[in-house]
């Protein structure tokens, strides 16, 4: 009994490498699928079940090699925030740096700039996620029902999310959860995610037909669409 469950156990990872980039890979014997992220350091993690094959993972990362190092690329020139003053953060699409000093009666308050308590400077960082979750679940808690009676669309339930990959997801119960990073982006291309989701109260699916409502519900959505793709890890690192 205890022989089975060391040979079910997960191995420590190993660092390996194709000939395009260096890979961390992990496996589990609670993974069903293959999946790899770029970590904001532009480290690539690759997780796996326990026993699938190494000539799959391989042959995997050598199919999306391409797409990978565009992803390494794009890491590496948006290195992730060290929340020092000076630095900039977006904010509905708007530049602003953070400065350390007077914020009044707050830890952190906003004045066409981002000011931390000179005290709580080595806070700055959770000081300033917390503040744009609570701004994200404003704005999308408005706009939210605005689009939806818009497009005579109801849903049950709207939330926020920590998903590092995915802006936005539509549950088959109508239960809608977006990420909460969103709030960086401007206006209008918080309107398209919203949209795409909604639309996907009617086409649970990616379909030709569900593409179609959506450029209904907003005309010229490819330019949103590749707005988001061009930004995706500047945004992703906050």
């Amino acid at each position: 009994m205890s022989s089975s469950k060391k040979s079910s156990a997960a191995p420590p990872p190993s660092r390996l490498s194709t000939s395009e980039f260096e890979y961390l890979l992990f496996r589990s014997p609670r993974r069903r699928r293959l999946s790899v992220q770029i970590t904001p350091a532009g480290e690539v993690v690759v997780r796996t079940p326990l026993h699938l094959p190494h000539e799959t993972v391989e042959l995997f990362l050598n199919k999306y090699a391409s797409w990978i190092k565009q992803k390494i690329l794009g890491a590496r020139q948006n290195p992730p925030h060290c929340f020092s003053e000076g630095e900039e953060f977006y904010y509905l699409g708007a530049p602003y740096r953070l400065f350390f000093g007077d914020s009044g009666s707050h830890s952190i308050k906003f004045d066409e700039a981002f000011v931390v308590a000179e005290e709580l400077s080595d806070k700055a960082g959770e000081l300033l996620v917390n503040w744009m979750r609570r701004q994200a679940s404003k704005y999308l808690e408005k706009r939210t029902p605005e689009l939806a009676a818009a497009h005579n669309l109801q849903y049950n339930r709207m939330s926020l999310n920590d998903a590092g990959t995915n802006w936005g997801s539509c549950s088959a119960k109508g239960y809608l959860r977006f990420n909460w990073r969103l709030i960086q982006c401007p206006p209008e291309i918080i309107d398209y995610i919203i949209v795409h989701e909604l639309a996907h109260l009617r086409e649970m699916n990616h379909s030709p037909r569900y593409w179609a409502l959506v450029a209904r519900m907003y005309p010229n959505y490819e330019k949103p669409k590749n707005w988001l793709k061009r930004n995706a890890s500047r945004l992703r690192l906050l």
